[in-house]
């Protein structure tokens, strides 16, 4: 899975990142797993984005508290 992904909507286009910001930067999850997430205006799939399970977690909260 690309960590980015080309949006388009009727004003712009941009890459929306699609991992987990950890200490200042997108990564993958750690378990590879993902979910989609839902535009609420039409019920349509977006994209898809890392999800952080217990490790991810751990990570960003080392992160935290290192800063």
């Amino acid at each position: 899975m690309s960590m980015t992904q080309k949006i388009e909507t009727p004003s712009i286009t941009y890459e929306q990142p699609l991992g987990l910001f950890i200490d200042g930067k997108f990564v993958k999850g750690q378990e590879g797993k993902t979910f989609e997430t839902i535009n609420p205006t039409n019920e349509k799939p977006i994209c898809s984005v890392h999800e952080a399970g217990p490790e991810g977690m751990r990570d960003f909260i080392r992160a935290k508290d290192r800063h």
